[in-house]
């Protein structure tokens, strides 16, 4: 026995003495180790191989040893993957379900994969796929494409396990997220939809979203934009930055409507900042004398028109001034603007003395065909049945008529 021993140890010593000799810098313990982890590889191979055994008690066991092993058995994804491809709901669910486990244990590696299945023809295996993906955080960006996609399934089950999933990942800590650097190679479509999550987490992922609309690349300087607006008035931090986005952009300033919004061809950043400032709302008031020099090169743009209403009483000076001394369509917009706002009606009142006749129509129109008519209009109405403009007192009579 004490033979045998003295004989390991010289071997041992001999095997280290001639690596050290050779300059490798390895000692016995780690050609050990070397030959643990082919060892190692070598039994995962033959559990890989056991998944596609024909008894269902042997299959079980073999899925079973790979949880246990969880990160270490990823050269067993392949097979996991095309023993799930082989089961059926009905005969083999549970070792489904055991395969997807196992999925899961061996962690991020197995991301391709799941993002594969949410394509299977199974409701059940997309299902599975969808919920997986939650659990992997914001580690599982990559997958947020596959993810938009499925929340088209016709399984409603699946839907419903997307939604929750693409809910989870946008409740991380995405301030800690490079998205700018998340949005390199990456598909149109998938940019969007990243950008779009990101919004999802409200005020920390403002920086991010600060930081894309300097991309050069015009579709997520668009997306930015408008999901900076999405989060609303939280987003008054961003309001510099949307700003210099603005002044940075050459395209001109068009109508940006609903239809356009869901639009992603990226061609109008303009439009978008104009439209994002708008529902930052009062917060964004500051912005109120970029927004009226906009105004005066553009007074009939809707959401330009939009985005004032939404500015409150910082804007309403600045609009009474352009009803009263402004070009007939900067009135009009002027007018048409104030009316939406609430406590109108004393510049409604006041838009019936204007020395447009074009405007005094349109006000006496307005006053007419409110939801919430009032009496109170109808002594200022009544001074315009002596107008001199017939298209004026017709007008001011169809609203008193209306109002009653």
């Amino acid at each position: 026995m004490g033979s045998r021993k003295s004989s390991s140890a010289i071997g041992n010593a001999a095997c280290t003495h001639l690596l050290l000799i050779l300059g490798l810098g390895f000692t016995y313990s780690s050609v050990t180790a070397f030959a643990q982890v082919d060892e190692q590889s070598a039994s995962i191979q033959v559990l890989a191989n056991q998944l596609g055994h024909p008894s269902r008690r042997d299959r079980r066991k073999a899925v079973a040893a790979i949880i246990e092993l969880g990160p270490a058995a990823k050269q067993a994804i392949p097979a996991l993957r095309v023993a799930i491809d082989k089961a059926t709901d009905a005969d083999d669910g549970n070792f489904r379900y055991d395969c997807f486990t196992a999925l899961d244990r061996i962690g991020r590696d197995a991301i391709p994969t799941q993002m594969e299945l949410l394509t299977h023809r199974s409701r059940l295996v997309r299902s599975f796929a969808a919920s997986a993906l939650s659990k992997y955080g914001p580690r599982a960006w990559s997958a947020i494409g596959s993810l938009r996609k499925a929340l088209s399934d016709p399984d409603p089950e699946v839907r419903t396990t997307t939604r929750a999933t693409l809910k989870k990942l946008c409740q991380g800590e995405v301030h800690a997220i490079d998205l700018d650097n998340l949005l390199n190679d990456c598909s149109a479509s998938v940019r969007v939809s990243i950008i779009q999550l990101f919004g999802q987490s409200g005020p920390n992922a403002i920086p991010s979203l600060v930081k894309v609309l300097k991309r050069d690349e015009q579709l997520s300087r668009y997306w930015s934009a408008m999901t900076l607006g999405d989060i609303g008035p939280n987003a008054r931090s961003a309001v510099p930055q949307l700003i210099e986005a603005f002044h940075s952009e050459s395209v001109s300033l068009v109508a940006i409507g609903d239809s356009t919004k869901e639009q992603a061809d990226g061609t109008n950043v303009r439009g978008a900042v104009v439209w994002a400032l708008g529902e930052i709302g009062a917060t964004a008031a500051p912005t109120v004398p970029f927004l009226a020099d906009l105004f005066e090169i553009s007074p009939n743009q809707q959401t330009l028109v939009t985005a004032l209403i939404k500015m409150g009483e910082a804007i309403k000076p600045y609009l009474l001034h352009k009803m009263d001394d402004g070009r007939l369509e900067e009135r009009l917009s002027s007018l048409n603007a104030l009316s939406q706002m609430q406590g109108c009606d004393p510049q409604l009142h006041h838009a019936l003395r204007n020395s447009e006749s074009k405007v005094r129509q349109e006000a006496a129109s307005i006053l007419g065909s409110r939801t919430q008519r009032s009496k109170c209009d109808l002594p200022h109405l009544m001074l315009l049945l002596k107008d001199e403009v017939l298209d004026v007192r017709r007008s001011a009579m169809e609203s008193i008529i209306s109002i009653g």
